[in-house]
């Protein structure tokens, strides 16, 4: 595809992408710029090469800009007079071929024709002042107009019509004959450098036009003249004598040698100085759009160390706030328990508390230990649930602080005011289901308790066969019977256990993902404030944008 043909697809995707683009508030003065010459890139491309010229008229207030306009047009269109800001917005005259041409390619694409302006139509007859922020139009008959439309642009003084001025400069890309008009006083005015320049730049058609008022004759060899000439780029100065105000020219020679001059422009100017003056804007919002996005990754990277930072210091739950103490003790000594001391102190213990002799020696010793131990065996879900959203509370404050003091916080809620309201929102409900977790850990362990044995302890799991092997062996040089379990409490308190220790950190890790789970969720919304802020790798809008920018790097 030729590099015309992928800048007009990506003035195109712009074009129809117009409000999505602004919705990210990049810099307004370098998108709204990007945005009309993507409009005018496209209006061009549709019009096709056969394309009518746009011929605008460029001038300080009183130079007869507005006359030689209505001169041309045929009809008192355009506000004439000395007033200050006599023409505040542009007035434009085209055929009726050329508005339906306009509004079929507006259907397909948006608003093309100057899209920052509202369009105004001007009824036969009318005046028009222009209005900011609005395009007056109307509709011309006139054949020797066919191929041209006139656009009779603001004034362009600097003290006196600073708005009118800016209007014009945003205007100046659409034209592709530019005339300069001028009068004895204005004919050297530096207003007209911030255009004249850019005429040149956009390979614009270039006239300018000395309103005379003077009695004089003009020497057009003059020195003075021809630095004009160099100045605004043309080969010669079209001196038109003074009518006299409130009328129009006619039939005077310059006149009509002017107005031939300007039908037989049949050179529309080139899309590729548009390009290349849209190419700087696009590298400036993927600059923009770069720097966001690596603001937003540091944030992410800072608030995912944060989670892992106070995730790693916190302390697992512990049964004791969420279990008998009972079904505990138990579970701690499974395997060995019917003989380890500990379990005589729980016995000594539990017999104290209730009275209850019969209970006391069923649970630490009895057949139907498993039994009573499964029926014992519930968490309690709301103290869990208690502390696990105080635990969130906290981690949550840790968050909140950690974006208000990031280095990039403080840009990024320029960008979107949205941004700090979302940090200090961090809330929500639990991201996992804490009454399964608990299910699932009550489940195996009543699974354990009635499959406990010493048997099962030694074949499931070898670190208890080695201290069953120890203890043993200490039994030679102590009391029968006795000394080796006296023992055994102890040394199984500094090893694993097997499958209840297994099962417990699982519980307790499955309690911290859930919290973790939690936070990660209630960042996300920043995630999507981020995709309201910045364009990701497979956008359309960043694809056209990057079409643009090589313009700028060729």
């Amino acid at each position: 595809m030729s590099s015309e043909r992928s800048n007009i697809e990506a003035a195109q995707t712009l074009v129809l992408s117009a409000e999505r683009l602004r919705s990210f508030s990049f810099p307004e003065a370098a998108a709204e710029a990007l945005l009309n010459l993507s409009a005018l890139a496209a209006l061009r491309a549709g019009l096709g090469v056969n394309r009518p010229v746009f011929a605008g008229f460029i001038g300080c207030t009183g130079t007869g800009k507005s006359t030689l306009f209505n001169s041309l047009a045929g009809r008192e269109l355009s506000l004439t007079g000395w007033k200050t800001h006599n023409t505040r917005g542009p007035v434009m005259l085209g055929q009726d071929r050329f508005w339906r041409l306009v509004d079929e390619l507006e259907k397909k694409l948006g608003k093309l024709l100057f899209p920052s302006l509202k369009r105004e139509m001007v009824a036969n007859g009318e005046k028009a002042a222009g209005a900011p922020g609005a395009l007056l139009w109307t509709a011309s008959s006139d054949p020797q107009w066919e191929n041209t439309i006139l656009i009779d642009l603001p004034d362009i003084n600097t003290t006196l019509a600073r708005d009118e001025r800016l209007l014009a400069m945003q205007l100046m890309p659409w034209l592709d004959a530019a005339v300069f008009v001028v009068d004895d006083e204005t004919l050297y005015h530096r207003d007209y450098e911030s255009f004249a320049e850019p005429a040149a730049t956009l390979q614009q058609s270039r006239f300018c036009v000395l309103n005379n008022r003077g009695l004089d004759q003009v020497d057009l060899n003059h020195r003075d003249l021809r630095e004009s000439m160099r100045f605004f780029g043309v080969e010669s100065i079209y001196v038109l004598p003074n009518i006299g105000r409130g009328k129009r020219f006619g039939c005077e020679p310059e006149f009509l040698r002017f107005r031939e001059a300007l039908r037989k422009v049949r050179h529309p100017a080139p899309l590729a100085p548009l390009f290349k003056n849209a190419a700087p804007l696009a590298q400036e919002l993927l600059d923009e759009n770069r720097r966001r996005r690596e603001a937003l990754q540091s944030l992410q990277e800072s608030l995912s160390a944060e989670i892992q930072s106070s995730l790693a210091k916190e302390p697992p739950i512990e049964l004791r706030k969420i279990l008998h103490d009972d079904v505990i003790q138990a579970l701690h000594h499974m395997g060995l328990k019917r003989f380890a001391v500990s379990n005589l102190y729980q016995f000594m213990k539990r017999t104290a508390k209730t009275g209850s002799l019969r209970e006391s020696v069923q649970l630490a010793f009895g057949n139907r230990k498993d039994q009573i131990l499964s029926h014992a065996l519930h968490l309690d879900l709301k103290k869990l649930e208690e502390e696990v959203r105080q635990r969130l509370s906290d981690h949550r404050e840790r968050l909140k602080n950690c974006i208000l003091h990031h280095a990039e916080s403080q840009g990024l809620m320029e960008i979107a005011p949205e941004f700090r309201a979302a940090a200090l929102a961090l809330n929500g409900s639990l991201a996992g289901s804490l009454s399964e977790a608990v299910q699932t850990f009550e489940t195996q362990c009543r699974d354990l308790l009635a499959s406990d044995s010493l048997k099962t302890s030694l074949k499931n799991d070898p670190l208890v066969a080695l201290g069953v092997a120890a203890a043993l062996a200490v039994d030679a040089f102590t009391l029968p019977g006795f000394g080796s379990w006296a023992l055994a409490p102890s040394l199984f308190r500094y090893i694993p256990l097997g499958p209840f220790e297994k099962t417990k950190r699982k519980f307790q890790q499955n309690v911290n993902d859930i919290v973790r789970r939690t936070l990660l969720r209630e960042i996300e919304q920043l995630n999507e404030i981020r995709r309201s802020i910045a364009l990701e790798d497979a956008d359309p809008i960043l694809e056209a944008l990057r079409t643009y920018s090589q313009n700028h790097e060729n």
